[in-house]
């Protein structure tokens, strides 16, 4: 698609004690969403300290998610392009099973999008 990914890490970031092959599953899924939702433009990987913890945005400029559809997005096998024709494929299982493992983790995840504009998943 020819899609960027760039990547803003803050340098001299704090040790975190996690289970880093799931916390890996976690990015590359966003990351997977956000390059299958994407068209033109990219996606961005920031990373922060933030008080006693460390926060990760997955920054797209994709479609965005229609306010209506946001407050089930984490639900288990919803999928916001639903349908017999859905364009974009996947389960509807990888943003649940995400957030589950954040949570698992004394984490949490949220997402900021505007439709037509991008997307901004982040988990701390």
């Amino acid at each position: 698609k020819g899609l960027y990914l760039r990547t803003e890490i803050q340098p001299d970031l704090p040790i975190i004690f996690c289970d880093r092959t799931r916390i890996v599953e976690v990015l590359l899924n966003l990351l997977s969403n956000a390059g299958r939702y994407t068209q033109e433009g990219g996606v961005t990987v920031r990373a922060e300290a933030k008080q006693q913890s460390v926060e990760i945005n997955v920054i797209d400029t994709g479609i965005g998610i229609p306010k209506q559809k946001q407050e089930r997005l984490f639900d288990p096998f919803y999928q916001v392009d639903g349908g017999l024709r859905r364009k974009f494929g996947g389960t509807g299982l990888g943003l649940s099973i995400s957030k589950n493992i954040i949570e698992l983790h004394n984490g949490r995840m949220w997402v900021e999008t505007d439709e037509g504009k991008g997307t901004m998943f982040t988990f701390q």
